[in-house]
């Protein structure tokens, strides 16, 4: 690792393929305007962007690096900057949608919910199926939302339409018909997705959730989850710092709960950095947090919500991580029949 410190904070930190609890660790060691660059193989690009997403990091941007790719991300990033690229729209690290053509909204107003109910109505015909080639977009957006509803996922290969792919080309850096390490897909489409989720859809991970999760923390938790559910409540506060970060002050068994919950894709968070004294931590449920400044917005995920308060009602199921424990015993337990019989008969012959 490679820190140039600023004071107590660093304002560069260089990690190779760290696990994602580790990018948490530099986003908060980072100083204000500090600089993170990941170094990592070609199959860790996706999971690596989403934890550096989740992490807080904004502007993030794959290069390309002397046989791995970087990962570059910023702590802090230009705010109120509009969009006037060959795309719809696009969205950006605070989630904000940047809608072609349109000034940015002015402080204090988020007109997030309003904006890509209107973007619907605003997209055309889908491009067709043919003449497809794999297109890699490097950032710095979070997304882009095509003229036709196809979204277009940083770091996340598709099958775009030739002429599609040579726009994104010319005009937003994209990579086409790159060396590819993981399987590219047809891009989902927003007008669909929207119908189906709201304008949660846009700042949702395309990974689902792990339900299960639920299941692994204590009954406090599950409570404290269920209680912000059924008040309608934007989020809850938990202080101090997660037992499993090295050398953090506070531990908190809740924090680590519900940092596991983060890591399963239920709840987003968000550091609070008014607390001095002792880290603060503002959690929501997936993709609902969006950092406008220097204070979060929200954005309810109602599907995700009424998933996590079903679940929670019902109670613990047997999940799959169960399922293959229990072959595993029966495996086991067929095993040592087997052999006790076999045993049997030796010492019979005998």
């Amino acid at each position: 690792m490679d820190i140039q410190s600023v004071g107590i904070l660093a304002k560069e930190k260089t990690l190779l393929s760290p696990p994602p609890t580790h990018v948490d660790e530099a986003f908060r060691t980072l100083s204000r305007d500090g600089t993170l660059t990941i170094q990592c193989r070609a199959t860790e690009v996706t999971p690596l962007l989403l934890a550096a997403e989740r992490a807080g990091f904004r502007g993030m941007r794959v290069t390309r690096g002397e046989g791995l790719l970087n990962i570059l991300a910023h702590k802090t990033g230009p705010q109120g900057a509009g969009y006037r690229g060959p795309c719809a729209a696009a969205l950006d690290d605070e989630g904000r949608l940047l809608v072609n053509g349109a000034d940015p909204a002015p402080r204090g107003r988020d007109p997030f919910v309003k904006d890509a109910k209107q973007l619907v109505a605003w997209l055309g015909l889908p491009a067709g199926t043919r003449d497809r080639v794999v297109v890699f977009y490097p950032g710095p957006f979070r997304m882009l939302i095509l003229k036709d509803g196809a979204l277009v996922r940083r770091g996340q290969p598709v099958r775009l339409p030739s002429e599609q792919a040579k726009e994104l080309e010319r005009d937003e850096g994209a990579w086409v018909n790159p060396k590819i390490w993981s399987a590219a897909t047809d891009p989902k489409n927003y007008a669909d997705l929207y119908r189906e989720r709201g304008a949660i859809c846009l700042l949702e991970s395309d990974k689902a959730p792990d339900l299960d999760a639920i299941d692994d923390v204590p009954p406090d938790m599950r409570r404290r989850i269920k209680t912000v559910i059924e008040r309608g409540e934007d989020y809850f506060v938990l202080t101090g710092s997660d037992p499993a970060q090295k050398d953090g002050c506070c531990p908190s068994n809740e924090v680590g709960e519900a940092n596991l919950l983060v890591q399963a894709g239920l709840l987003s968070s968000s550091l609070d950095m008014t607390n001095a004294d002792c880290p603060a931590t503002i959690y929501a449920f997936a993709a609902e947090i969006r950092k406008l400044g220097d204070k979060p917005s929200f954005v309810r995920n109602e599907p995700l919500r009424t998933l996590v308060k079903e679940r929670i009602e019902r109670g613990p199921r047997l999940s799959r991580k169960l399922w293959i424990r229990l072959v595993l015993v029966v495996l086991l337990a067929a095993s040592l029949a087997v052999l006790t019989v076999a045993v049997v008969r030796q010492m019979r012959g005998h």
